[in-house]
């Protein structure tokens, strides 16, 4: 009887030695906190932003996500080792992140921007929020961006060496003021899932324009616009 309460006195100091030493970065591989974060948030972040050019500190902490070689699917017949960020996580702090230019995510696999409850503010007149270029199985969680731009407020645009594929964005809001859009408008985008709660103050709320075609491939891709739930079901 003494041996299995002390073993369970053993385990219960285990777990929480695990979760004061993890309280700094277990949660995500790099954070980044807003000037209007906790101070717990501060405390923790590998960058804190001040408020204005935070765009600088959210790139800096992706620039710091090791870079790696992956294979891909060019289409459906053929691969490519392309070398990009990979493997990590990187997590904004919830709070406001105030945006002067446009805010750029580089190419990356299997990587992950947790940024739910975040409100990033882009008040430029012209240009895109924040941009996505090439990601191959990667998870991008954002909250409410809010752009006066006739820009996009958020926009797939691939470059040439790597394409957007199998990879989900989720966000809580896209608020609009000059009819920006999350803007899917180049050819080498495809199976990928976009998810949100609202959309307002857009002329389009998603624009797919000629994502995913590829010609002489063997796969089929039904990209046709959908105007309500029902057209989406099967």
């Amino acid at each position: 009887m003494h041996l299995a309460i002390l073993l369970r006195r053993l385990f219960v100091f285990g777990l929480l030695f695990f979760n004061i030493g993890c309280a700094g970065h277990c949660l995500a591989a790099i954070l980044v906190a807003a000037a209007d974060s906790s101070l717990r948030d501060k405390a923790r972040a590998d960058y804190v932003c001040d408020g204005k050019d935070d765009q600088m500190e959210l790139a800096a902490a992706f620039a710091e996500v090791p870079q790696g070689k992956t294979d891909l699917d060019i289409n459906p017949k053929t691969q490519k080792t392309v070398r990009c960020a990979l493997n990590h996580t990187v997590e904004w702090a919830a709070g406001s992140y105030h945006l002067t230019e446009t805010l750029e995510i580089p190419d990356a696999a299997n990587c992950s921007i947790q940024a739910l409850g975040t409100h990033p503010h882009y008040d430029r007149a012209e240009g895109d929020a924040i941009v996505l270029r090439g990601m191959n199985a990667c998870r991008y969680q954002f909250g409410t961006v809010e752009s006066w731009s006739s820009g996009a407020a958020l926009r797939v645009c691939p470059n040439n060496g790597m394409p957007a594929l199998m990879s989900f964005v989720d966000f809580t809001r896209l608020q609009g003021h000059h009819q920006n859009m999350l803007d899917l408008a180049n050819e080498n985008i495809c199976v990928n899932r976009f998810t949100g709660t609202d959309v307002a103050g857009f002329d389009k709320g998603i624009f797919v324009g000629d994502a995913g075609g590829r010609e002489q491939s063997t796969s089929v891709h039904d990209n046709r616009p959908r105007r309500s739930v029902s057209e989406c079901l099967p």
